[in-house]
């Protein structure tokens, strides 16, 4: 029996600091262009996959703080994207964003026959709600995880996972090895379901 789960697999995209610490007062507490640009890289989708595109995940306060930080109300304008909210109104959203108010309407909608279709992978951006309703999901598939060598003041912090419960696999598409900017080490690291669930 296969242990990677069926459509959406849910990707998780993440960079903590030692104490998993994510954010503060709704923005990075760390600057690190080239991680946020692999963010961008990873999980925008300018490319396109023989016509499909990714679909992305996001809490309310972790979106409005993204598009904050990009200058732009919606940075993944090439992919599908979901807020989940239940009281943001999706009035004068742009095209392709939907508002959700559970994670069960997430992936229902992805399911949608038109929808699916599209669809060739399922970010999870964040923030701690929405992680933890990933982690716990069975759709849940990798966790990609930059580690910050360093500890900063945060208000957020991402969900304590056990990573014995994870295995440790290559993509060769993050970035490799130790990375260094701004007197900072970074690492990513790519954890992939073993079939428990739930994680958190």
């Amino acid at each position: 029996m296969s242990l990677v789960p069926v459509y959406p697999r849910l990707e998780l995209m993440v960079a903590c600091d030692q104490n998993l610490g994510i954010g503060k007062d709704g923005t990075l507490p760390w600057s690190l262009p080239s991680e946020f640009a692999y963010f961008l890289k990873m999980t925008q989708n300018y490319q396109g996959n023989g016509g499909k595109v990714h679909a992305s995940i996001f809490g309310r306060a972790n979106w409005e703080s993204i598009a904050k930080t990009c200058g732009d109300n919606n940075p993944w304008k090439d992919t599908i994207c979901y807020i989940l909210s239940r009281s943001m109104s999706a009035h004068q959203l742009p095209e392709n964003v939907f508002v959700c108010s559970s994670f069960e309407d997430i992936i229902n909608h992805l399911n949608r026959p038109e929808i699916k279709e599209r669809v060739d992978r399922v970010w999870v951006h964040g923030g701690v709600s929405v992680y933890t309703e990933a982690l716990r999901s069975p759709y849940f598939y990798r966790l990609y995880r930059t580690t910050i060598e360093a500890t900063y003041p945060a208000d957020v912090f991402f969900p304590r996972v056990d990573e014995s419960r994870l295995t440790l696999v290559h993509d060769p598409d993050v970035l490799q090895g130790t990375q260094h900017e701004n007197g900072v080490n970074f690492q990513v690291f790519v954890f992939q379901t073993t079939g428990i669930n739930p994680l958190v």
